[in-house]
C-alpha cells in the first residue's frame, strides 16, 4: 500500500511540474510574431515519419525472411524509402513548421539576465506552431529508432557473439 501511495504522489508531482514557467509571473509582450498554426503540415510530417518507421520495420522483416524472391531489391527499396520518408518529413518540418527569424544585430558580448529571459521567450514563442508537439516528437523518435534498428540488423549475420 505504501508503494502505491508513493507512486501516486510521484505522478501528481510530475504532472504539477510540467506546467510551463512564467517569466517573472507577468504577461510579456511577444517578441516573435505569432505564426498561423499549420495542422496540415504537421500531419504530413507525422505521416512521413510514420511511413519511414513502417519502411524501416519492413526492412527488418524482409531481412528476417530471407527466402523471399528479389530479396536484395526488397531490402534496398525498404531502406531507401525509409530514408526518403524521413527526409521528406524533415523538409516539411523545416519549411512549414519552424519559424524563421532574422537577427538584425549581433548578440552583445556580455549576457544579462533580461537578455537571457528574452532569448528564452523567443525560443518558447517560436515553437508555438507545433500544436501536436508531443505526438510529433514521438513520431520522429519512432522513425529514428526504427531506422537505427534497421541499420544494426545486418550485424546479426556476422556470427555468434
Amino acid at each position: 500500500m505504501s508503494r502505491a501511495k508513493d507512486m501516486l504522489v510521484s505522478g501528481v508531482l510530475l504532472l504539477l511540474g510540467r506546467r510551463s514557467p512564467q517569466l517573472n509571473d507577468a504577461v510579456l509582450e511577444r517578441i516573435v510574431p505569432e505564426r498561423e498554426p499549420q495542422p496540415r503540415a504537421e500531419l504530413v510530417a507525422i505521416a512521413c515519419f510514420g511511413a519511414s518507421s513502417i519502411c524501416a520495420i519492413a526492412f527488418v522483416a524482409v531481412y528476417a525472411l530471407d527466402r523471399l524472391p528479389n530479396h536484395t531489391q526488397l531490402l534496398g527499396g525498404a531502406l531507401g524509402l525509409a530514408f526518403c520518408f524521413l527526409a521528406a518529413g524533415l523538409i516539411v518540418t523545416a519549411k512549414r513548421l519552424v519559424s524563421e527569424q532574422q537577427v538584425e544585430h549581433d548578440y552583445p558580448e556580455n549576457e544579462h539576465q533580461d537578455e537571457q529571459e528574452t532569448i528564452v521567450q523567443i525560443a518558447e514563442e517560436s515553437g508555438d506552431s507545433l500544436t501536436r508537439r508531443r505526438f510529433f516528437k514521438l513520431a520522429l523518435a519512432g522513425s529514428g529508432g526504427a531506422l537505427g534498428l534497421a541499420l544494426i540488423t545486418p550485424a546479426a549475420s556476422l556470427g555468434p557473439l
